[in-house]
């Protein structure tokens, strides 16, 4: 591979993950922005695939079957919690041959200290950790349709004024 792939809305997916243990642990961080990753699916008409209902995170024959019926070979990932689900299915899906970006201001961690070996961890495995602003900006650079320029900059403006209104 030479250096990093770069980001292609027709191969895309958005994928959300929230683990049952994440529901009873502050998570830190603030809250994942969900509407955010729906906007940005939106914007690159890609698949959203729903996670944050799934009980556990077993990579099975269901699981896998789910990323295939995507169609789609770049995963954008958000979610909680980074040092389980988040990072499961990120290098799972890496060993399956997928590129995966893991959104990492959209995704949270119970113990913010260690979020750097997670982050390694998945590079490492040739995974790319990535901000919301810098998926958005590579697409922005790659779309000629002013359309679909319009609908990414409005995400991107969307999402600067919620991470002011944090506080972040």
């Amino acid at each position: 591979m030479a250096g990093e792939p770069m980001l292609v809305a027709r191969h895309c997916a958005v994928i959300l993950i929230e683990e049952r243990l994440a529901r009873d642990l502050a998570a830190t961080g603030g809250p994942v922005q969900w509407s955010l990753a729906a906007d940005l699916a939106g914007a690159i008409s890609a698949p959203l695939l729903d996670l944050r209902l799934e009980s556990d995170f077993v990579v099975d024959s269901d699981l896998m079957a789910k990323f295939a019926d995507l169609k789609r070979r770049s995963l954008i990932l958000f979610g909680t919690l980074l040092e389980g689900a988040v990072t499961q299915i990120a290098l799972t899906m890496l060993l399956e041959g997928y590129d995966v970006y893991v959104c990492a201001d959209q995704v949270r961690s119970a113990d913010p200290k260690h979020e750097t070996v997670f982050h390694e961890r998945i590079r490492f495995c040739a995974g790319h950790v990535v901000t919301l602003p810098q998926i958005l900006l590579e697409l922005l650079s790659r779309v000629e349709d002013e359309k679909a320029r319009q609908s990414l900059k409005a995400v991107l403006e969307l999402g600067a004024r919620r991470q002011g209104a944090a506080g972040l």
